[in-house]
């Protein structure tokens, strides 16, 4: 079993070498194509509309600023075409089905020309500028189908940066659904079609996979190494003028893949990230061999026992009241044999009350009520008791904290016995949905959590660049994983005595932001990493990281050093803002081979209390008490 550095890896890569971006200026769920909406606007208006409670300007409405002025000019533009190109940035790029130009901006013609207090006669000179910038943008975008290999006046289906060829029958929406033909569609993938014409059902064979449509059924076969699964696929394949059509949101993702519909080009994107992390993670084998560290040891040679010790210090520069410093430490000890496990710990935060002491000082304190809250809290901050038994045979997950159902539940909390373990069902579900894999995984529990790749580390960020248009999706996704290639990809090590040695300055770094459009430049970098290797088997890593950034008004300079090895890992980081902080993050953790068995449950005598004990009193009893806590993927 696999025991891989996931956190300590992140950690060191993701405040590093993983650029920071920008999100979309597109929705990250967008709905399933449905073609222009009729425009409906409110009834004419027998009378003005009420002017906005937050109206500063009296007689003009919120954005309206002179009555002598046409809105253009007031907001510095020199036509109509330039205020509506402006509007467009901001609210609507892509025009979209928008039949009326104000329909970014209000409910209805007369609401626009109140709110930013335009007569007819200006309403009817933007209304032909929108005009206008509209058919030209519409040129632009149809020019720009054609270039990268659309075809005008049908809605197209981009696979990973490259349109499918539709020669006969074409993609279509159905209902607001999109369908596409089932033959082009699977060609792209070089799969081998069969059709039952008896059981109306059609069979595609896939290089790792088979998958089986029915006609009418909204639901798919798929069989994986001779195992088969049935998934839902949101619409019914369908037969028309002797061509089947699928689901294509449906299908696409069962297949694990990531679709969007762009309304600019009246396309469908579709974005294979496993295939794109698996292409990526063939050039980064050698950073990647440290997630196959064995950390511990191994379920067969018995049980291991790490201990962690974290510490958490910060500075806050005051030059008038001086500097305030808060440390917070803790202590863990975990006991597992690669399934089960039991974990025992404290962390004192008791010092993050001082800073909110001086904070509630600082702005005025006189409550003695509040001032009692603010104590209560410092007792509850005070040296954190934390134990946890995760049995994975019964499903079972024992927790010892009363601080955390005291903060969840507050005042509906019931009368719980001093000392008493909460029982949860469904330990392994529950685990997972709270987004302990990764913490779990770090200390060997993979039977739980799944692995983990630099692929997969940069994917997330790649897709999440500033673009009006998701048909230029794949092309950032790619610049980004050819950049982070660039940086630390195995040809950028070199071979040492005992490992793989990587370095990089900062005019090095600059430049290849530069070439690949990062836009984000340091006034101090440096990178200094060495993958330890005894044979083929890679055994550690150390090294450090430094970089800083800032402007004019900020300026922020990172340090990271990374010691790991089969028993130990030795990791900080400290963050320093000039002029206003500085933070420190340390972690020790070793692992040690132990005879003692892993615990299964509570000692003896010990009170152990279920959670519809708990919940019972404030939701009901029944089953439906622990069915929340249940969660199924």
């Amino acid at each position: 079993m696999r025991r891989p550095f996931k956190c300590a890896i992140a950690i060191l890569l993701a405040f590093t070498i993983l650029t920071p971006l920008t999100a979309l200026k597109v929705s990250a769920e967008p709905a399933e194509p449905t073609g222009p909406a009729e425009p409906t606007g409110p009834a004419e208006p027998t009378e003005p509309p009420p002017k906005a409670p937050y109206n500063p300007y009296d007689d003009n409405g919120p954005y309206g600023l002179y009555d002598d002025m046409p809105i253009w000019e007031q907001w510095g533009l020199d036509s109509p075409d330039e205020f509506i190109e402006m509007i467009m940035r901001w609210y609507d790029p892509g025009l979209g089905g928008a039949e009326d130009f104000w329909e970014p901006l209000a409910d209805s013609k007369e609401e626009f020309m109140y709110y930013f207090d335009v007569s007819e006669e200006e309403y009817a000179m933007l209304e032909e500028a929108w005009l206008r910038v509209r058919e030209s943008l519409q040129n632009q975008y149809r020019d720009k189908l054609i270039e990268l290999g659309g075809t005008p006046g049908i809605t197209n289906v981009m696979y990973n940066g490259r349109f499918i060829e539709f020669p006969g029958a074409v993609p279509i929406i159905n209902e607001g659904m999109a369908f596409v033909p089932t033959k082009e569609f699977f060609g792209i993938f070089g799969a081998k079609l069969a059709y039952d014409d008896l059981t109306q059902t059609i069979t595609v064979d896939m290089t790792d996979k088979s998958l089986e449509f029915t006609i009418g059924w909204t639901t798919m076969g798929v069989t994986v190494n001779g195992e088969m699964f049935e998934r839902s696929i949101g619409a019914a394949p369908y037969i028309a003028d002797g061509v089947s059509y699928i689901p294509v949101r449906g299908v696409t993702r069962v297949l694990g893949m990531d679709v969007y519909w762009d309304r600019l080009y009246s396309a469908i994107v579709i974005i294979d990230r496993e295939k794109i992390i698996k292409e990526a993670n063939e050039s980064f084998t050698i950073i990647n061999s440290l997630f196959d560290i064995q950390f511990g040891f191994e379920p067969t040679e018995g049980v291991s026992k790490t201990v962690l010790d974290l510490v958490l210090s910060t500075t806050e520069f005051n030059s008038i009241d001086g500097d305030m410093d808060v440390k917070l430490d803790g202590n863990i000890t975990i006991i597992s044999d690669g399934l089960n496990f039991s974990l025992t710990g404290t962390v004192d935060l008791s010092e993050l009350f001082n800073l909110l002491l001086a904070d509630a000082m600082l702005y005025g304190l006189d409550d003695v009520e509040e001032l009692e809250e603010m104590l209560e809290m410092f007792e509850l901050l005070r040296d954190i008791k934390i134990e946890i038994i995760l049995n994975y045979d019964e499903d079972v997950l024992y927790i010892r904290m009363p601080i955390l159902f005291e903060l969840i539940l507050g005042e509906f909390l019931p009368d719980i016995p001093e000392n008493a373990w909460i029982a949860l069902p469904g330990a392994t579900e529950l685990v997972d949905a709270l987004g302990l894999g990764s913490l779990l995984d770090m200390f060997g529990l993979d039977a739980i959590s799944g692995a983990s790749s630099i692929g997969e580390m940069i994917f997330p960020p790649a897709w999440s660049r500033w673009s009006y248009s998701y048909l230029d999706m794949y092309d950032e996704i790619m610049q980004e994983i050819e950049f982070n290639i660039a940086v630390f990809g195995d040809d950028r090590f070199t071979e040492v005595r005992g490992g793989y040695h990587l370095s990089m300055t900062l005019e090095e770094y600059n430049e290849l932001s530069r070439k690949y459009d990062q836009g984000n430049y340091y006034t101090e970098f440096n990178i200094d990493l060495t993958v330890k290797r005894s044979g083929t088997t890679t055994t550690g890593a150390s090294g450090s990281i430094i970089y800083r950034e800032g402007s004019w008004s900020w300026d922020t300079r990172t340090t990271l050093e990374l010691d790991i090895s089969s028993d130990r890992i030795k990791f900080s980081m400290e963050v320093h803002e000039r002029n206003s902080s500085r933070v420190v993050l340390s972690i020790d953790m070793s692992t040690t081979s132990v005879a003692e068995p892993v615990p299964s449950a509570p000692p003896a005598g010990d009170k152990v209390i279920s959670i519809e004990d708990i919940l019972g009193p404030i939701f009901g009893s029944g089953p439906d008490v622990v069915e929340p806590l249940r969660f199924v993927p």
